[in-house]
């Protein structure tokens, strides 16, 4: 299991207070509608979606919980991911330009 980078040095400083974090499959410019099945432990016993809230800090909730959580991708399954952050009024604030190879 490869943990998904830490999103918040990616946003430019601007927290995403409600917004939300799309991941999704490498190679593509729309992870929102592409997106890959992600874990929330590196059992990879608990996977979701690639689509998660964000808290007012810009971290992944945990849709079960709502606390924030670290998100894993399997290596096994893919090769890597894209990611986009938009805010509450769903503006992205950030789309990888490269996408993130193991």
């Amino acid at each position: 299991m490869i943990q998904i980078q830490d999103i918040q040095q990616l946003n430019n400083g601007l927290l995403p207070e409600d917004g939300q974090l799309f991941i999704g499959v490498i190679g593509s410019s729309d992870p929102e509608n592409n997106q890959i099945v992600v874990s929330m432990d590196y059992a990879n016993s608990d996977t979701r979606s690639g689509q998660f809230n964000l808290d007012f800090n810009g971290r992944p909730l945990n849709p079960a919980t709502g606390e924030p959580t670290q998100l894993w991708v399997d290596e096994t399954t893919y090769s890597g991911y894209s990611l986009q952050i938009v805010d509450a009024n769903n503006v992205e604030l950030f789309a990888s330009p490269w996408q993130i190879e193991f």
